[in-house]
């Protein structure tokens, strides 16, 4: 039963993947287009990511903290 739940919803995500390419590439005249809002949804999911490894260059770079100081966030 589980084998088949699973195979189902694999199945089920690899049709829909299929059916938001064939419509994008059916309908768009521009594959930069299409590229450009999927860079868009990229940079979305990896928001978080994209701020950490700036605020570590940040860190790096600047070095506003020492060893020794104590950070406080909203006086804590």
């Amino acid at each position: 039963r589980h084998r088949i739940l699973s195979a189902t919803c694999f199945f089920t995500v690899l049709l829909t993947i299929y059916l938001v390419l064939y419509v994008w590439f059916s309908r768009a005249k521009s594959v930069g287009l299409i590229v450009g809002i999927g860079l868009a949804l990229l940079v979305l999911a990896l928001k978080d990511l994209i701020m950490d490894i700036f605020a570590f260059i940040y860190i790096f770079l600047r070095r506003p903290f020492a060893v020794g100081d104590l950070v406080e966030i909203q006086g804590i």
